[in-house]
């Protein structure tokens, strides 16, 4: 069968074949067959080798696989698998949609030999490893570390080839350092790893493999140099039929040196910025990066470039005065040639030593980092490992202090980057359950946490903080209780980085994902100083007083309330006829109140069970020996307070706004709705200034009314007023 072809056109089961044994396996009983019955005659010198690398040009591309033409002394079809085209998984696929026949591999190692079709990879991995990669049980020592991949995976473990059909075995519980992670939800098919020899079992032929991280971390920069050699090469492919095949344009764009651009849009997380000599190049600048300026649009700038993301087109720039000084430093010294200014930028940095860093750009495979002790030199680290992958990461936020160590200087195999490896790339994968638990409990009420902000609602800002933790800012935790503010938020932006008091730990009940809401707070009270957080909480209980102005935020809005959030714990309601006395007003009730809208009034009666207080809009008086500043429970059965008391904001003389409820017959008058359980009564003598003949024909149920209060009095149905 050529190479590519799809076999379930070709067979089906059942069918009887006609086939030839080329080889058997006796620690696996297996037996290796091919349909091809007279083989072609190709001397062992024209035959690849296992674990030989070559050189192939691309014949044509099939869904599953590159078919290539090796070059060697025979004429030999090779095919590469989509997962061996790049070590990141991400990159293998852009790879298959670019790549076109013709193109040249440069490298391929020979994985296997299956009748005179070679099985290929273009991963950097295995090709730089290529003389260390196992053929035999008797090439394999234990405690040693090698490159491999992943060719199977099942419930109990995952499966790790090296060269032709050698296979190791990693059990489920030696493959993670998490037990509670599932094998299927770690790795995928055809993933680079890097596995640690446990056992080897001549006798039986079998494979112990370890692809824990803590065993298994990086000991240099491959992976992340892999990521930007593909980048390129990708980038290449991508612009193969234009002009600009060689990326001239990112030679105007050098790490470390300053540029020119106009201001031509800004986002809720940054400003983007054209160029002239390159339309189709853009720069984009975080709020991090911006040092506080205010870009307007149509405005030029000058900026640091920190990144180039080449098949983006997409420059990562900063008005960070720290990265303009050093460049002013450095261009000053016109008598220094270029190579030599480089070389002093990273001057005192030798591979494998640690160093303080600060992250500057979050990308979604690695991190920009500075190091201020080096003049804010510019490097670069990869956020997880070759075993790390489909790992859930660790959460880094801008402007976060990081320890990393220096695998590799700037050069031309690095693409004139500094590399840098985290120490937290295994120590934030290498946790067993008890040591996460332990992580977890390292943040307790009252904690002061650097957070970054990942979504702006109506009520809240939604944050993440730590290793997968994700909290919420209250709109009430914003600022003081005094200074309640229109829109809030309006001010913040997503991928700012703020810092915040853990306030409440998170509550499962309410949150059945896997992020649970920690309770946060940014007033500036409680992140200033130290500050005993368990006090803070108790003096947030329940306690309002009637006639106390309160003041909270709109959550929403029915057809005749209002729901307010006073704090994280207390909601308020109003109703609609405490709202306004002007009836045009009450009609646009629902216009008027909006979810999120800053609404201020006083506290009429409060539920301390259910925290919930009644709310009117203007301020009202008690009179002395009433209520003693205490709160009014209208829940309370055991109490008998006078009416007086029932409707401490209703006076004689008041203005009130009303509904009428019931048009009464005779010269009985008008029924009208003051409140969500007061009434009072509208005399027929009371409805027109002048005498009209019939004064009721301009009023409907239903109707609001603008009325003042003449009595208040007790009837033996309850109270009426009129």
């Amino acid at each position: 069968m050529k190479p590519g072809c799809d076999a379930s056109l070709m067979y089906h089961v059942g069918q009887v074949v006609k086939c030839r044994v080329t080889g058997s396996v006796p620690a696996s009983r297996r037996i290796n067959l091919s349909f091809i019955i007279k083989p072609m005659r190709i001397s062992e010198d024209d035959m690849v080798k296992l674990g030989s690398v070559v050189r192939g040009t691309v014949d044509r591309v099939t869904p599953h696989a590159i078919i290539v033409n090796v070059t060697a002394k025979c004429c030999l079809k090779g095919s590469i698998s989509t997962e061996h085209l790049a070590d990141h998984q991400g990159h293998a696929a852009l790879m298959k949609g670019t790549i076109k026949p013709g193109y040249e591999f440069d490298q391929l190692l020979v994985l296997d030999v299956e009748g005179n079709n070679v099985i290929l990879s273009a991963k950097y991995s295995l090709i730089n490893s290529a003389q260390q990669l196992p053929l035999d049980l008797t090439q394999i020592l234990p405690n040693s570390v090698v490159h491999g991949y992943i060719c199977n995976i099942i419930e109990t473990g995952c499966f790790v080839r090296f060269l032709g059909r050698l296979t190791g075995f990693s059990p489920r519980h030696k493959a993670m350092d998490d037990q509670r992670d599932v094998p299927s939800e770690s790795f995928y098919i055809g993933q680079s790893v890097r596995s640690h020899i446990l056992d080897v079992n001549s006798e039986t032929g079998r494979i112990t493999l370890s692809l824990k991280q803590s065993r298994c971390l990086s000991t240099d920069a491959s992976f992340i140099q892999e990521y930007f050699l593909l980048e390129e090469k990708i980038a290449k492919l991508q612009l193969s039929d234009s002009k600009d095949s060689e990326l001239k344009w990112a030679k105007g764009f050098t790490i470390g040196t300053v540029v020119e651009g106009k201001v031509c849009d800004a986002k809720d997380f940054g400003v983007v910025i054209s160029f002239e000599k390159y339309n189709d190049v853009f720069g984009f600048i975080t709020h991090y990066q911006s040092n506080g300026t205010n870009a307007e649009r149509g405005s030029t700038v000058q900026a640091v470039v920190l990144d180039v993301a080449k098949t983006e087109r997409l420059v990562d720039l900063s008005l960070k005065a720290e990265f303009l000084d050093r460049q002013k430093e450095e261009s000053s010294n016109s008598q220094t040639g270029k190579k030599k200014r480089r070389r002093e930028a990273f001057k005192g940095l030798q591979p494998q030593q640690t160093v303080n860093a600060i992250v500057e750009i979050v990308k979604e495979n690695y991190l920009v980092l500075s190091l201020p002790e080096y003049n804010y030199a510019i490097g670069y680290a990869s956020v997880s490992d070759y075993n790390t992958q489909k790992v859930p990461q660790k959460q880094f936020l801008h402007g976060q202090n990081v320890t990393a160590i220096v695998m590799a200087l700037p050069s031309p195999s690095t693409f004139g980057r500094l590399l840098l490896v985290l120490k937290s790339v295994s120590e934030a994968t290498e946790t067993s359950c008890s040591k996460r638990a332990k992580k977890k409990s390292s943040y307790n009420v009252g904690s002061l946490v650097q957070a970054e902000i990942t979504d702006i609602k109506p009520l809240e800002l939604r944050l993440k903080f730590g290793i997968g933790f994700h909290g919420r800012v209250h709109i009430t935790e914003h600022v003081s209780d005094e200074n309640v503010s229109e829109n809030p938020f309006s001010n913040f932006r997503i991928g700012q980085t703020l810092s915040a008091r853990i306030m409440a730990k998170a509550n499962k009940s309410e949150n059945n994902s896997k992020h649970h809401q920690w309770e946060l707070s940014i007033k500036p009270e409680l992140l200033t100083g130290s500050i005993e957080i368990e006090n803070k909480l108790a003096d947030a209980e329940f306690r309002i007083s009637t006639r106390q102005q309160v003041a909270g935020y709109i959550y929403k809005v029915e057809n005749e309330w209002i729901w307010l959030t006073i704090s994280r714990h207390i909601k308020g309601q109003l109703f609609i006829l405490d709202t306004s006395c002007e009836p045009n007003e009450l009609k646009e009730f629902r216009k008027r109140f909006e979810v999120g809208k800053a609404v201020s009034g006083y506290a009429l009666s409060a539920n301390k069970e259910k925290k919930l207080l009644c709310m009117v809009l203007r301020q009202f008086s008690v009179s002395d020996g009433m209520l003693n500043g205490k709160v009014l429970n209208l829940d309370d059965q055991h109490s008998n307070p006078p009416i007086e008391n029932l409707i401490p904001h209703i006076h004689e003389g008041d203005t009130l706004g009303g509904r009428i409820s019931k048009i009464l017959p005779g010269v009985g008058g008008l029924l009208v709705q003051i409140g969500p359980h007061l009434y009072g009564k509208v005399h027929f003598t009371e409805l027109e200034v002048s005498w009209v003949s019939d004064p009721l024909s301009s009023y409907h149920e239903g109707q609001f009314v603008k009325c003042k209060v003449l009595e208040i009095s007790h009837s033996e149905k309850g109270t009426s007023h009129r």
